[in-house]
């Protein structure tokens, strides 16, 4: 019942396209602050490593709530749009 965020070509739904994006994104952002703390000790020396692990930490949980933050319209618009296909599919079957 997408009736809005459908994907023009193949007409399915794009629930599980989000999913596929969330975790993408989620993976890229965990394995890129890994990969970063893992190589700046390599490339510069002397470099407190303790500092880097915080700034990573407080870099990921600005990330996520950013993040959290820009997906709260797309929420509600989802919402809407999923109340508005069911009262349209209701008043149809009364």
């Amino acid at each position: 019942m997408c009736t809005i965020f459908k994907l023009i070509w193949t007409g399915r739904c794009v629930h599980w396209l989000g999913n596929v994006v969330w975790l993408a994104l989620t993976l890229l952002l965990e394995f890129g602050w890994g990969a970063l703390m893992y190589a700046l000790p390599q490339f510069v020396p002397n470099v407190q490593v303790p500092l880097f692990m915080l700034f990573g930490i407080v870099g990921m949980l600005l990330a996520v709530a950013l993040a959290g933050f820009a997906a709260i319209p797309l929420l509600v618009l989802i919402a809407v749009d999923e109340v508005i296909a069911r009262l349209c599919t209701a008043k149809e079957r009364a």
